[in-house]
């Protein structure tokens, strides 16, 4: 049977990982400033005028939630203390991002506690490793049928070669990439944003988990895995974001 039109504009199945949507790029571009509508991130294209949805909030809106039975009063008490810590965590996490971004932009780097610093000092192997640096904390958008925007943590050189890089923190080392959440598809959506914008054959990349008892956990991405994703994962992700905006829409 064909498919309908509005099939066809979703059809995730004709956008490879490697191909380049047909349109002239913008090196000079502004996208920094998130613009919220409706609770949901969007960041403004200088290129077009359109909002590019954050890949977070692609994330967060496609995100499949099971329920849960509702809490006695000792459950409460362990939920506070849960929320508590998730908001600890998070705190520490963001200020390692910003300890990192200081660190690449080689500016002064403010006071931060001791569990951030041990972050810091666990990613050092890989520091050691890093040459040129090209993108530090810049947001990138992905202009094809299903667009985006993605925020990077970093691009540059590693070990010789062109790499997107994204830090992450744990109070504990991580075995295996399934305890990270969406941070495949997240780096997914990076590198094909970053190899399309700037026209980069950039094949690599790393998804480094500073944790403050020893070196950092290091995950590697090679080009099959991100193809891999790019087309079992993270498109059917972006069709949904976007059959559900045309639902809210009509």
């Amino acid at each position: 049977m064909p498919k309908t039109n509005q099939e066809n504009r979703f059809d995730e199945s004709s956008i490879p990982f490697a191909q380049k949507p047909e349109e002239d790029k913008q090196l000079e571009f502004c996208l920094q400033r998130p613009i919220w509508v409706n609770g949901q991130c969007f960041y403004e294209d200088e290129f077009d005028g359109k909002l590019r949805p954050a890949i977070g909030t692609v994330f967060n809106a496609t995100w499949s939630k099971k329920g849960t039975a509702a809490p006695s009063q000792r459950q409460n008490l362990d939920k506070r203390e849960s929320e508590w810590i998730v908001h600890r965590n998070r705190t520490e996490g963001a200020s390692f991002h910003k300890l990192m971004e200081q660190h690449f932009n080689k500016e002064p780097l403010s006071h931060y506690c001791d569990r951030v610093k041990a972050y810091r000092r666990s990613v050092q192997p890989v520091l050691e490793k890093i040459g040129a640096v090209h993108l530090v904390e810049k947001v990138v958008p992905w202009r094809g049928i299903l667009p985006y925007a993605a925020k990077l943590d970093f691009m540059g050189e590693y070990d010789g070669s062109l790499h997107v890089i994204e830090w992450t923190s744990s109070t504990q080392a991580v075995s295996e990439l399934t305890f990270l959440g969406n941070k495949l598809e997240q780096v997914t959506a990076q590198v094909k944003a970053v190899r399309d914008f700037y026209n980069l054959e950039i094949s690599h990349a790393l998804i480094i988990v500073a944790h403050p008892y020893g070196d950092a956990t290091v995950f590697t991405l090679e080009l099959e895995d991100l193809a891999n994703c790019w087309k079992n994962q993270l498109l059917s992700r972006l069709k949904r974001f976007y059959e559900q905006q045309m639902l809210i829409a009509s």
